[in-house]
């Protein structure tokens, strides 16, 4: 599953950097943790309705696919925080 998820990091996070430059931070950001909320609900749905269980073996898939959408989240949304900091003064 790390591999699943850091493949998308390292390939999408220059664009992550270019989207975080064009578009609002704190949207993006906001945007991203819904985005993973719905993803952690999918794996518990799975988890609570018994899909994944060693009865299923095929049911692998439900956490890769989770992990990949986790890789692409993160890819976007760590430049926005990253970039975001600065911003974030006291006045």
């Amino acid at each position: 599953m790390s591999l699943a998820s850091a493949v998308p990091m390292i390939v999408l996070s220059l664009f992550g950097g270019v989207i975080a430059d064009r578009l609002p931070k704190k949207r993006l950001i906001q945007l991203s943790q819904i985005t993973m909320t719905f993803v952690s609900l999918g794996n518990a749905i799975a988890v609570s309705t018994g899909y994944l269980r060693a009865e299923h073996p095929e049911s692998w898939w439900v956490l890769m696919t989770g992990a990949i959408i986790l890789g692409v989240i993160m890819a976007i949304a760590m430049p926005s925080r990253q970039a975001i900091i600065p911003e974030t003064r006291v006045p």
